[in-house]
Formats: C-alpha cells, structure tokens, sequence
C-alpha cells in the first residue's frame, strides 16, 4: 500500500512514522505500507509549465473542482483524488 498525501516529505511522514515508532508498531507498519507519494512533486511534474500556486485550493480551481471541505481530513482527501484524477495521473 502507498500512502498518497500533498507535502508529505515534508511534513506527514516524519510524524506518522515517528507516532507508529512510539507506539510499538513501526516494523508492523513498514510490513504493510510500500511508501509513501508526496503529491506536490507529482503535481509539478504533470505540470510542468504551471508558474501558479500549487495550493489544494488552486488546484481544485484549475479542475473546477469544489474546494469547500479543504482543510479537513476528509474533505482533502476526496478533493485530492479528483484534482489526480482530473490531471490523468490516476484512471478515474
């Protein structure tokens, strides 16, 4: 399994590995997660000509797609499947 998330270099794998770390269970983690794809750098190379912000938000207007649940968990989530699949990265 791959675990998909914008600026997870940066920011979410650290912690998540880190809480799984604490909690005893990094090895049974690290058995069922492959990796992890930080989808900003996968924006930037399907995009490569775009000079606009690479924001959720931006992204979403790019696609027309409604960005009104950004920032909650699974409102980001459902917002960056579309904004995936509208730039063809992923089969819809």
């Amino acid at each position: 399994m791959l675990i998909i998330l914008i600026l997870s270099f940066r920011f979410d794998d650290p912690i998540i590995l880190r809480h799984f770390n604490n909690i005893g269970l990094l090895n049974a983690f690290l058995e069922v997660v492959t990796g992890f794809v930080d989808t900003l750098d996968v924006m930037k190379a399907a995009l490569p000509k775009r000079t606009e912000s690479f924001k959720q938000t931006s992204l979403g207007a790019l696609y027309e797609i409604d960005t009104e649940d950004a920032h909650d968990a699974v409102g980001d989530v459902r917002i960056l499947s579309k904004i995936i699949e509208s730039a063809g990265i992923i089969p819809s």
